[in-house]
């Protein structure tokens, strides 16, 4: 794996016909993976304002818990300890 920053720059046509290319700036950070020396682990997706990667597999997502009616069991645990 390695570490992609993403860069931008706002490019330009001025009147008299020459480009103006601003400075590139840093979009985000990504930990992409390779496979291979010619083939990377992301794409522009065809609508051009999207970017799509491939997630390392071995790598662990943290989990989410989701809690339902999340305030009526903080107010019975708060109503346990009084």
């Amino acid at each position: 794996m390695e570490d992609t920053t993403f860069m931008a720059a706002d490019v330009a046509a001025t009147a008299n016909t020459t480009l103006r290319i601003d400075p590139p700036r840093a979009l985000f950070l990504f930990e992409s993976v390779r496979y291979g020396p010619n083939r990377r682990g992301w794409d522009i997706a065809p609508d051009g304002q999207h970017f799509l990667f491939v997630a390392d597999p071995d790598v662990t997502s943290p989990q989410i818990h989701v809690a339902l009616d999340g305030l009526e069991e903080l107010r019975a645990t708060a109503t346990a300890q009084d």
